[in-house]
């Protein structure tokens, strides 16, 4: 168990794991702090991500990929590199839906001559 899950159990009072006796670092004060210092950072983390495409989205993006890689007879994993670089990502799977048009106009735009195969 994860401190901040832990200290959200402790918080909640549902975890037997420690004994909020124990120590200094046990107190009611110090277990409400962590907790809420908890909950605060998850809720932060839930406003801060940006929604991803969809899986048809998705679907979208990879068939896009796969026929300009049969088209141009490039390999997929090339282009499909060079649109995670574009948009600084680690996978088209996580390209943000804000960015979705742009993606797509920016493989129909793709000049296959700025790919190294």
């Amino acid at each position: 168990m994860s401190r901040k899950s832990e200290d959200l159990h402790i918080f909640l009072g549902t975890s037997p794991l420690r004994n909020p006796t124990a120590s200094n670092n046990n107190t009611p004060v110090e277990i409400y702090r962590r907790g809420v210092a908890a909950l605060e950072s998850e809720i932060l983390n839930l406003r801060s991500d940006e929604p991803t495409v969809n899986g048809l989205e998705l679907k979208s993006l990879q068939a896009l990929i796969a026929y300009i890689a049969y088209d141009k007879a490039i390999d997929e994993a090339v282009i499909r590199a060079h649109v995670e670089e574009r948009f600084t990502t680690n996978s088209i799977e996580k390209i943000s839906q804000a960015d979705f048009e742009e993606a797509i106009a920016f493989l129909v735009n793709l000049n296959p001559r700025t790919l190294v195969n």
